[in-house]
C-alpha cells in the first residue's frame, strides 16, 4: 500500500540544490534572500513586478520541504508558471498537477480525456522513470488534484475550499498539508477575498504556510487576509493593523506576536507618463484614435521599438490592431475573444518576440487585461487607457522589465515612458468602476511621473475606496456594492465557527452533508453576466485559427460515436468563452447545443457554432460581429 499511495498519490521530492536550481546561478535578490530566512506562518511579499517574487516563494517552500499548492488568477498565468515550475524541477521525481477548465489543451496532459466533469482536467499517466513532474491517474480530476506534491492551478482551485461542495472535507485537509502559495492576490475582489479569508482562518488554525504575493497590495485587503489567519474573525482587524511599506514582506505567525517586517531591495527607476483625457463630444473614437496617432507618431520616432497598446474592452483592442495592420504596422493582438488554439499560437510568438532574450524590433502588441499580469514579455514603449491604479502599475512593468543593451540603440529616453489615454464618454470607464477610475485620474493629474518603487504604494493607497472615505455619490455606490459582495460571500461560505465546534476533525464530512446542500448555486466568482463557451467550426474554410474544420452539425454527429483523446483535444482548442451580448446573440443563432450522456462530460454545456454572418473571424482581431462598431 504504502508503494501504491507513492505511485499513484505521490510523495513529494525536494530540490537537490535549491539554490542552484531555483536562481540559476543567479545571485539572490531582496525578496529571495528575505524569504529563505522565514519560518512557519503566513509571509506577504509586496515587491516590484519581475523582482523574482516567484522564485522567493519556491526558495521559501524548500527551507521546509512540503506539499507545494500554487495558485494563480488567470489561465495565461497558471500556463507560464506551471512550465517554470517544470523547469525547476525537472531533476526530481514529482507527481504533479495543472488545475483549471483548459489544462487538458496543454502538453502536460496528453492523454486520459474520455471522463470527468465540465471544468475539470484529465490526464493519464505518464513515464515516471523519465524523471521530472508527471501527472497520474489518481490525481487527474476533481478535488483530487489538490492532493499531488505539486499542484499549480487557479485560484479558484483554492477558493472552493470555502464553500460547501461535495469534496470540501477533502480540500481542507488537502490545504492543511502544504505549503500555499497565492501569487497576484490584488485581482481578488470584495466576494473572492471573504472566500479566502475563510480559507486562510482554516490554514492558520492548522498552522499551514502561506505565502502571498502582490506588486500591488492595498493595506486594507492585507489586513483583511492577516485578520483571518490569525483567527480574529470576519469584519475584525488584526492585532497590528498593516502600514504597508513598499517593496516588503510582512511574516504572521499569531495574533500575540508582532509582525515580522522587512524592507527589501528593488530597483529604483522614474515612470515618465503623459495624461491625454478626451472630450466626452469625440466618443469611444476619441480615445481609439488617440491610442493610434501615439503609435503612428513613436513608430516614425522609433522604427525599431517594441511597442504595446494596452486597452481595457475587447472591442477596442480589436479595432485598434485593425487600424494599425491597415496602416503597415506589424501587430499581434490577445484577447479573450480568440479561439484557445489561437491565444496558445499567440503566446507562444510573444515569448519568442518578446520574451527573455529575444531581440525582436519594430513589433506592436495590442491587447486587453490578458497580457496585463499574464505574460513575460518586455516592450520600449506603451500607450495604455486609464485603468485602475493596480493595473496601471502591471501594464507599466511589462515595459524596460529587463535590463537589455539593445534598448539605447531602438530608443533614446532617459524614463520609463507610459502615455495613458482617458475619455469623459459616458460609461467609458466601463469594466471598472467608475469610482475608482477618478481617484486614479486625481492622483495622476495631481503628480508628474511615479517614482518606483518610492510612489507606488502611495499611488494603489490614493485609488481604493473604502466605506469610511467614500464621500462622492459614485464612491458610496462602490462602497455599497463591496459591502454587498461580501455579504453574498458569508451567506455562501460554510461556518468556520460551526465546524470549530467538532472537536473531531475527522467529521469534516459534515460540511459537505448540509440538506441545503447544492453546488450548482455557489460560485468562486461573483459573476455578473452570464458566460457562454462556445466551440467554433469553420465548414467554409476561412482558415480561423484554431476552429474545427467540419460543420456543427458535422462535429456533433462524430462526438456522438468517438470519445478519442484527440478528437475531444481538437475541440477544446477551438473554444472560447464570452459574456459578451452581441457574440452571444449572434452566435445562438448558428450554435447546436451539446448536452446527453452520448457526448463526453468534458464537452457538455457548450455550444457548436459556425462562423457564418453575422459572425466573422478575423485572424488577427479575433471573433468580431460584422457591423456592429461601437462609437
Amino acid at each position: 500500500m504504502e508503494q501504491r499511495l507513492r505511485d499513484e498519490v505521490g510523495v513529494y521530492e525536494p530540490l537537490r540544490d535549491a539554490r542552484r536550481d531555483i536562481l540559476r546561478g543567479f545571485s539572490p535578490r531582496g525578496a529571495q534572500k528575505e524569504l529563505t530566512k522565514s519560518g512557519r506562518g503566513m509571509v506577504a511579499v509586496m515587491a516590484p513586478t519581475g523582482s523574482g517574487k516567484t522564485e522567493a516563494a519556491l526558495l521559501r517552500h524548500e527551507k521546509d520541504p512540503e506539499r507545494l499548492l500554487f495558485f494563480l488568477p488567470t489561465v495565461a498565468t497558471t500556463n507560464a508558471i506551471m512550465r517554470r515550475i517544470q523547469a525547476i524541477y525537472q531533476k526530481t521525481n514529482n507527481i504533479a498537477t495543472l488545475a483549471h477548465g483548459l489544462a487538458s489543451l496543454e502538453d502536460f496532459y496528453q492523454t486520459g480525456l474520455e471522463t470527468g466533469e465540465v471544468g475539470s482536467d484529465v490526464a493519464g499517466g505518464c513515464d515516471q522513470s523519465a524523471g521530472g513532474l508527471h501527472p497520474s491517474d489518481f490525481t487527474k480530476a476533481g478535488s483530487g488534484r489538490l492532493l499531488s506534491p505539486i499542484t499549480v492551478g487557479t485560484v479558484d482551485q483554492g477558493l472552493m475550499t470555502a464553500l460547501p461542495m461535495k469534496w470540501t472535507h477533502l480540500r481542507l485537509l488537502a490545504l492543511a498539508n502544504a505549503h500555499i502559495v497565492l501569487d497576484e492576490v490584488h485581482t481578488l475582489d470584495a466576494y473572492q477575498t471573504r472566500l479566502l479569508g475563510t480559507v486562510l482562518a482554516w490554514l492558520g488554525r492548522v498552522g499551514a504556510r502561506v505565502t502571498l504575493l502582490s506588486a500591488t497590495l492595498p493595506s486594507k485587503q492585507l489586513d483583511e487576509l492577516v485578520a483571518a489567519y490569525e483567527g480574529a474573525g470576519r469584519g475584525l482587524k488584526p492585532s497590528f493593523p498593516s502600514v504597508v511599506e513598499f517593496p516588503s514582506s510582512r511574516q504572521n505567525t499569531t495574533s500575540d506576536i508582532a509582525p515580522q517586517v522587512s524592507d527589501l531591495e528593488a530597483r529604483k527607476y522614474v515612470i515618465d507618463y503623459d495624461l491625454s483625457i478626451r472630450d466626452a463630444s469625440e466618443g469611444w473614437a476619441g480615445s481609439i484614435g488617440e491610442h493610434i496617432r501615439w503609435v503612428t507618431e513613436m513608430r516614425t520616432r522609433y522604427p525599431r521599438a517594441r511597442m504595446g497598446v494596452f486597452v481595457n474592452t475587447i472591442q477596442r483592442a480589436q479595432e485598434i490592431s485593425v487600424a494599425l495592420r491597415e496602416a503597415g504596422e506589424r501587430v499581434l493582438a490577445l484577447h479573450s475573444l480568440m479561439t484557445a488554439g489561437h491565444r496558445a499560437t499567440v503566446a507562444e510568438q510573444l515569448d519568442e518576440e518578446l520574451g527573455v532574450g529575444s531581440c525582436e524590433e519594430g513589433i506592436c502588441l495590442v491587447g486587453t487585461q490578458a497580457i496585463e499580469a499574464s505574460l513575460d514579455i518586455d516592450l520600449d514603449l506603451a500607450t495604455t487607457d486609464l485603468a485602475p491604479a493596480p493595473s496601471l502599475v502591471q501594464r507599466a512593468g511589462r515595459v524596460w522589465r529587463r535590463a537589455d543593451e539593445g534598448r539605447t540603440e531602438r530608443i533614446d529616453l532617459p524614463n520609463l515612458p507610459l502615455h495613458i489615454v482617458g475619455s469623459l464618454a459616458p460609461a467609458w470607464e466601463l469594466p471598472y468602476p467608475r469610482a475608482v477610475m477618478r481617484r486614479t485620474e486625481t492622483w495622476l493629474r495631481d503628480h508628474r511621473q511615479i517614482s518606483c518603487p518610492a510612489d507606488i504604494q502611495g499611488f494603489i493607497e490614493a485609488a481604493w475606496v473604502p466605506l469610511e472615505n467614500a464621500v462622492t455619490e459614485d464612491e458610496l455606490d462602490y462602497a455599497a456594492e463591496q459591502i454587498q459582495a461580501e455579504m453574498k460571500a458569508q451567506v455562501e461560505t460554510w461556518s468556520f465557527e460551526e465546524m470549530e465546534a467538532y472537536t473531531n476533525y475527522l467529521r469534516l464530512h459534515v460540511l459537505t452533508s448540509r440538506d441545503n446542500l447544492n453546488p450548482e448555486k455557489v460560485s468562486t466568482r461573483l459573476i455578473e453576466r452570464t458566460s457562454y463557451s462556445f466551440i467554433l467550426c469553420d465548414p467554409n474554410g476561412y482558415g480561423i485559427p484554431g476552429a474545427l474544420p467540419d460543420s456543427a452539425a458535422a462535429t456533433m454527429e462524430e462526438l456522438r460515436h468517438s470519445r478519442s483523446h484527440d478528437l475531444i483535444r481538437t475541440v477544446l482548442r477551438a473554444g472560447l468563452n464570452t459574456s459578451s451580448r452581441r457574440v452571444i446573440s449572434a452566435a445562438l443563432t448558428h450554435g447546436v447545443y451539446i448536452e446527453g450522456d452520448e457526448f463526453p462530460a468534458l464537452l457538455r454545456g457548450r455550444y457548436l457554432v459556425n462562423v457564418e454572418h453575422p459572425l466573422d473571424y478575423d485572424r488577427l482581431a479575433g471573433l468580431r460581429v460584422m457591423g456592429d462598431t461601437k462609437r
